[in-house]
């Protein structure tokens, strides 16, 4: 996902996702099913987000039955002409 958010691909961002997922964007958008959250990540790497960087990390994954599971992660964003140096070491925490 990382890879895929850092080419601006929304396809590829989504393909992990099944079409029942449940995934909730930064801002707070609810997104459902993979087509869903491919439209909307799409949608913003064409524009907001547009050249920005991803970083990030899983904490834990924990299957909450044989079918449902759940993902903690932690993400940076770099926005472009942005660096982690710039921002100051506080926003990353």
């Amino acid at each position: 996902m990382i890879d895929a958010w850092n080419a601006g691909d929304g396809e590829a961002f989504a393909a992990p996702f099944t079409d029942e997922a449940d995934f909730v964007a930064w801002e707070g958008t609810h997104l459902k099913g993979r087509q869903e959250i491919a439209l909307f990540t799409q949608r913003i790497f064409d524009t907001v987000m547009k050249g920005s960087r991803l970083e990030g990390e899983v904490k834990f994954v924990r299957l909450l039955s044989p079918v449902l599971g759940m993902m903690h992660s932690t993400v940076r964003v770099t926005l472009p002409g942005q660096t982690k140096t710039s921002r100051g070491r506080d926003q990353w925490n």
